[in-house]
């Protein structure tokens, strides 16, 4: 039977072009683990339908059990290079058509226990189990064991009294007797302690491995999903869905191409104190602050100073920070750092020196002349730069602050400039700035809600099965930002096994003998191949504890 090894890129139609040029009837198929040829329940359809053709026996070797699967569903023969063959390990249960032991003769301990399968139309059932174990013996081989070192003691015995009567003839009896109680008093040392290690094996350093292989079924599915925000669980009408917003600002500056007679106030900062009492103070728009050389400045808006506070019968002065701007127009109104305005209004009253007002930045934009204006070409023109940006940015980095697990798709976000403010006022180089706001509109999905969903879908017709893996992929997506959902077709490829409680098994069979456990083991549900090994070799049972019970599922 010829070999033919595929690597992890080939398709299916160089895999069969490959068969074809082979001269062999009977050829077996080597498919590497995550390969392109293996990830398709389609080319193995193409590769029965090849073989069919061909008139040539194909069997499928493999370690990835879902390529096993997939090649069983498709009445391929198929075989696993680390199980099938060679010396098995401690206890083996194994498909009785599939695997045949390396031992040419049993040992007095080994037996055969054979059950059959409850018969199923699943393509992947497996019809026979057969328990062979190999369990090496307890009681007999230690006993086996002592006897050997009692004969060998008493060989030792007849040796040295031998040469001490040839060599030593002069000697008492009591002399001979001394040595001979020696060598007594280290056989039974020997004995005993090959008692202590194996009454305290268990106690001290047993344990025991179980290795649960289920039957693996292939399984495709393709369906409608509706996802939503006001979903809080995964049901079989829907999954939630989570909106996500991100907004990004960006301000870019001009150069304006017109020009016009212009006659502009200086506008600022002002920050407006009360050191007068613990009272607010409510201060109209257009309240004047006067500069010490007699410059005039108005509140932009309304505002109420919130009162001092007294603190050791001495007054700590409050302050508000607002919008102010100049009272005529024209670059002498750039005035500023000043430490203190004073309140005209409040002139001859005690307020006079409790509320005054400081410029800790100057005032900007006070002009009066000719100077350069955004035309609306140019304003036109910059807006559109701005939007593009916007855009650029949130393409570079989409939703960095994610939570980890939620999945966003092609097609589910939503951009819109929610800002576009033009400051026509040109600064001393001629440009003009636009300031643009855009968001950015998303809704996300746990990937692990998804299969949930998938698993529901799947245990319509087998509420015990679960997934021993499953991979969904996604189209038609629809969302609706309004109303925060998300339609879309979920497709996936997966290989269900019967669900397993490794926990509830471990401590089940914790302090069964080697029997109980072995039928334990035989009573799992859609059993495909097991395994149960002990340590040290002349244990019976599983240890007590369960903490020493390791269990792995295939």
């Amino acid at each position: 039977m010829t070999k033919i090894i595929i690597n992890k890129t080939e398709d299916a139609k160089s895999v069969i072009k490959k068969i074809k040029e082979n001269e062999d009837n009977q050829i077996t198929l080597v498919v590497p683990r995550d390969s392109a040829f293996g990830e398709q329940v389609s080319n193995f359809e193409l590769l029965k339908e090849a073989s069919t053709e061909l008139d040539k026996e194909i069997v499928i070797e493999s370690v990835d059990e879902n390529v096993l699967a997939l090649a069983e569903a498709n009445s391929f023969s198929s075989l696993h290079p680390l199980f099938h063959g060679g010396k098995t390990h401690v206890s083996d249960i194994l498909p009785a058509k599939s695997r045949k032991t390396s031992r040419g003769k049993k040992t007095k301990t080994e037996e055969k226990i054979t059950r059959e399968a409850p018969k199923k139309p699943a393509k992947a059932s497996v019809p026979l189990h057969q328990i062979k174990i190999t369990e090496e013996p307890a009681q007999m081989e230690v006993e086996a064991a002592l006897e050997e070192a009692k004969v060998d003691i008493e060989e030792a015995e007849g040796i040295i009294h031998e040469r001490g009567l040839a060599e030593a003839e002069g000697r008492t009896d009591r002399e001979v007797a001394g040595k001979r109680r020696n060598n007594l008093f280290t056989a039974i040392v020997f004995i005993a302690v090959l008692g202590v290690i194996y009454f305290g094996g268990e106690r001290l350093f047993g344990r025991a491995e179980i290795a649960i292989q289920l039957k693996k079924t292939p399984w495709q599915d393709s369906a409608s999903l509706i996802l939503s925000s006001v979903y809080t669980g995964v049901s079989a009408s829907g999954v939630p869905a989570q909106i996500f917003t991100q907004t990004k600002t960006d301000t870019e500056l001009f150069l304006a191409s017109g020009k016009s007679n212009v006659s502009d106030k200086a506008k600022g900062k002002i920050t407006v104190y009360n050191a007068y009492s613990s009272q607010p103070q409510t201060l109209v728009a257009t309240t004047r602050f006067e500069s010490p050389d007699g410059k005039i400045v108005r509140l932009v808006g309304q505002i109420i100073v919130p009162g001092a506070k007294i603190q050791d019968g001495k007054i700590i002065p409050s302050s508000i920070l607002t919008d102010v701007i100049a009272d005529k127009a024209g670059a002498e109104y750039n005035i500023g750092p000043l430490p203190k305005l004073s309140v005209p209004g409040f002139k001859n009253s005690p307020k006079f020196d409790g509320f005054y007002g400081a410029l800790d930045m100057p005032l900007t934009g006070g002009f009066v002349g000719i100077r350069p204006t955004p035309t609306a070409s140019d304003i036109s023109s910059a807006k559109d730069k701005v939007t593009k940006t916007l855009k650029s940015i949130f393409g570079s980095g989409l939703f960095e602050a994610v939570p980890q697990g939620f999945k966003i798709l092609d097609g589910a976000t939503s951009m819109s400039i929610s800002k576009l403010a033009v400051d026509t006022a040109t600064d001393p180089q001629g440009k003009f700035s636009v300031m643009g706001e855009a968001k950015l509109t998303a809704i996300g999905f746990r990937e692990e809600d998804i299969k949930s969903w998938l698993l529901l879908r799947a245990q319509k017709s087998d509420p015990s099965t679960s997934f021993r893996s499953v991979n969904p992929s996604y189209s038609a997506i629809s969302p609706d930002f309004t109303r925060g959902t998300l339609k879309l077709i979920v497709a996936s490829e997966g290989v269900l096994t019967p669900s397993f409680d490794a926990d509830s098994f471990r401590n089940m069979v914790a302090g069964k003998s080697g029997d109980e456990a072995r039928a334990l083991i035989l009573k799992i549900p859609e059993l495909a191949d097991g395994k149960l090994s002990l340590w040290p070799f002349w244990l019976t049972g599983i240890p007590s504890d369960p903490g020493r019970v390791k269990i792995t599922v295939q």
